[in-house]
């Protein structure tokens, strides 16, 4: 099982570029070599990846120039070994470098080089990750500090409150629906949660053909834990899932859209996660100093090591009442839904 990673690091990008600000930097300096880390590990996952590179720009470099070179943001093998120690008993075990091109993670385009896209793997057959479990990853350089960063994997969550009929009454526009989850430990402290609407549309290829899609409406993407309590909950109004549905739909040209089911998904981050996103909007708004903090829990280097975890509810469908707003509402009578 692969849990997408994607959303944390757009997440991450969000909290970061949603700040605008003018700032020098001064981007030459004394030559350092400085690790970056990365690591989303998760007790759901059949392996474990790491991501490690270098930063650092040596005087009179071109950044971008030296971004596309592989070898400038990779460590060779030999010049570095990457281990995941549990703290409970000390063991360590060290993790193999890889391709994630290979894993089936290739890297997206961008400013750095997308071949080799170089990871560090521990298989689950060597350590099986588990809630509560305390850990620090490892990164180790012959003849300089070690870069490390402690922090432990995320107790399972379980959506609760589903409704009982497999339906969701969405039909009162006056009205709203309550999600909650229940959090089974401590370590999870901010919570990413969605609605996924999938349907299918006439295929304009192939009308005889139905294409299957989705889209995803962010209901929160920061919510923070409230402390000591392990139901969490939020609630969206009834009428502003239609006015989801038509911002993100067009009319189509000819065919019709029918409604499959509604999703619901919760993703859980650790407290790297809280922190991260408690320094990067604590500096937004016309009071602040417009410059971006710069959060890391790794120490020796930069980045973020933390843990997720992530449940999606089963197929969820619409009322008779929904199902009329969808067709006929005035907000998603031009989507061509049918019954």
């Amino acid at each position: 099982m692969r849990i997408n990673h994607v959303f944390f690091l757009a997440l991450f990008g969000a909290a970061l570029f949603g700040t605008s600000c003018e700032t020098d930097f001064q981007l030459e300096g004394e030559w350092k070599d400085i690790p970056v880390l990365y690591a989303f590990m998760s007790q759901q996952d059949t392996a474990y990846y790491v991501r490690v590179e270098r930063a650092f720009l040596e005087p009179g470099g071109n950044a971008q120039e030296i971004a596309q070179i592989p070898d400038s943001i990779y460590y060779n093998g030999n010049e570095i070994s990457v281990k995941l120690e549990r703290l409970s008993n000390g063991q360590t075990y060290e993790l193999v470098q890889v391709d994630g091109r290979d894993e089936g993670y290739p890297r997206t385009g961008g400013d750095f080089a997308t071949e080799p896209n170089y990871l560090y793997k521990l298989s689950r057959n060597q350590l099986t990750l588990t809630g509560g479990m305390d850990f620090r990853l490892i990164v180790e350089r012959p003849g300089q500090d070690d870069a490390t960063a402690t922090s432990v994997i995320v107790e399972e969550i379980e959506l609760a409150n589903l409704p009982l009929t497999g339906v969701y009454q969405l039909g009162d526009f006056d009205s709203d629906t309550r999600v909650e989850w229940r959090a089974l430990g401590e370590a999870a402290r901010v919570f990413d949660v969605r609605l996924i609407f999938r349907y299918r549309e006439t295929d304009p290829e192939n009308p005889s053909e139905r294409i299957t899609k989705e889209i995803e409406w962010v209901l929160n993407q920061s919510l923070e834990r409230e402390d000591a309590i392990s139901f969490q909950n939020l609630r969206f109004s009834n009428e502003a899932f239609y006015q989801f549905l038509a911002s993100n739909l067009e009319p189509l040209d000819s065919g019709t859209r029918r409604f499959d089911a509604i999703n619901m998904k919760v993703t859980a981050g650790g407290q790297e996660i809280e922190d991260y996103l408690r320094i990067a909007n604590a500096n937004i708004g016309i009071t602040s100093s417009q410059e971006i903090p710069v959060y890391t829990n790794v120490e020796n280097g930069v980045g973020i090591v933390t843990s997720r975890f992530q449940v999606i509810s089963e197929d969820i469908g619409l009322g008779a009442e929904a199902r009329d707003s969808l067709y006929n509402s005035v907000y998603t009578k031009d989507l061509n839904f049918v019954p």
